[in-house]
């Protein structure tokens, strides 16, 4: 009998984070003389190794169910035992198999508003509002997010890398590197520069981080038009920070020289 799906030792546990859902499998074979009824059940508990204990109260608890389904924010972070028990009628010995989770904090969720192209005139202010991103930990936002902004502008005339192969060029790498402080992970790493190559697919480079001036809401930026040009395009990434969690957002800015309605679904 074992669980499936899982981490089998302490040091190498299942690691997922409270906004995504994970199903774990047991399986489990019987003698084929083995008449007697069976019954199963899933129990998932707090585990700390200073001293080695796990809570007395299970935070899951499921029964007669080879399947256990754990939902989006259902456990509490931390390391978690989880025991799947099987018993079999007039037996009093029990067959149990252990694994190992932890569950981390929900990633941050960055968003600027207006979606992820968008169409601006350079005859009026230019906000930039990056407060509809948010921490699913912190239902009350007691916690202030850290904002920073940076803006990309395409070099027409240059084809460092190819969509299609997936290259990237090394001046484009390094100049995300710098943006991002080096903070992200190597994980991450990848994801920010496909979804920017698949934007752009050519050469960027950044402009002075001048062009953004504090608006009245914290995690609100104005742009300097007189730095832009007209009827161009350029690419705002927004990278919003709080503890260790780091979120990226990305938007097309178009920059047009006539008026245009300021138009929101709401």
């Amino acid at each position: 009998m074992n669980i499936l799906n899982a981490g089998l030792q302490p040091d190498r546990p299942k690691i997922f984070r409270r906004d995504e859902s994970r199903t774990f499998q047991a399986s489990f074979s019987l003698a084929k003389n083995e008449t007697g009824e069976i019954s199963f059940s899933w129990t998932v508990s707090d585990l700390s190794f200073q001293p080695p204990n796990t809570s007395e109260t299970g935070e899951l608890f499921v029964q007669n169910t080879r399947e256990l389904n754990v939902g989006r924010r259902f456990l509490q972070v931390g390391m978690k035992l989880v025991v799947f028990e099987l018993r079999i009628a007039g037996k009093s010995m029990a067959f149990r198999d252990f694994a190992f989770l932890r569950v981390e904090e929900s990633a941050l969720v960055a968003t600027i508003a207006g979606g992820t192209a968008v169409q601006r005139s350079i005859r009026k202010p230019i906000v930039l509002d990056g407060t509809p991103s948010y921490d699913p930990e912190d239902v009350k936002a007691s916690g202030a997010l850290n904002f920073t902004w940076s803006c990309f502008q395409a070099q027409e005339s240059a084809s460092d890398f190819s969509i299609s192969d997936g290259n990237i060029s090394q001046k484009f790498t390094g100049l995300l590197n710098h943006v991002l402080n080096k903070t992200l992970s190597s994980s991450n790493k990848p994801d920010i520069l496909s979804k920017v190559t698949n934007l752009t697919g050519k050469s960027l480079f950044e402009l002075p981080s001048s062009l953004f001036k504090d608006y009245t809401e914290h995690g609100q930026v104005i742009l300097n038009t007189t730095q832009l040009i007209i009827n161009n395009t350029y690419y705002v990434l927004l990278t919003v920070r709080k503890d260790e969690r780091i979120a990226h957002y990305m938007q097309t800015l178009h920059i047009r020289d006539e008026d245009m309605l300021d138009i929101e679904i709401r």
